[in-house]
């Protein structure tokens, strides 16, 4: 396997790791959050029983019996939501593709910001931490075809050691 191929395959693992790292310690803090949380309801919940012994307190996962006529209640409410959840998807899609705007492939700035990151890059002969934080802000306002061409120019310069890798973690991301 030659050096290029090698690199590739490095670099792609490597943002492998990162992301599946990232992902776990997302997941481990959600859960500890969570815990957290549980432990401050159950504190206030024990507070209150205190100060008004005979109110009834009730946490999220306390199970109360119903009678018929009440779980038919909630069966019904429970089909109406249903029903509506398509609508309630279709008006989330519709605010949130709004406060996005529309996507505009001509917008040509975001494409050169990153041509220029690159250009520098390989003109200075190191790639930094800077520079990849820099085509980082550029990538969301880019194509498919543009970041295709704006990689395909770096990594060519990165695998052919005319540009220094030079940042503290992996070179892009």
């Amino acid at each position: 396997m030659n050096t290029k191929v090698k690199l590739v395959v490095a670099i792609s693992g490597a943002l492998g790791v990162v992301w599946l790292t990232a992902l776990q310690l997302q997941a481990h803090q959600t859960a500890r959050l969570i815990e957290a949380n549980t432990r401050a309801l159950e504190a206030l919940a024990q507070t209150r029983q205190m100060a008004a012994p005979s109110a009834p307190v009730l946490l999220p996962t306390t199970v109360r019996r119903q009678s018929g006529e009440d779980l038919a209640e909630l069966r019904a409410l429970l089909r109406q939501e249903l029903q509506r959840l398509p609508q309630a998807r279709a008006e989330r899609h519709e605010v949130q593709a709004e406060a996005l705007g529309p996507f505009k492939p001509n917008d040509q700035e975001p494409f050169v910001r990153a041509q220029q990151t690159v250009e520098r890059a390989i003109a200075a002969g190191v790639w930094t931490d800077q520079d990849r934080m820099e085509l980082n802000s550029a990538l969301p306002g880019l194509s498919g075809e543009q970041v295709q061409s704006v990689a395909t120019r770096l990594v060519t310069k990165m695998n052919d050691d005319t540009l220094k890798v030079t940042t503290a973690g992996p070179p892009f991301f």
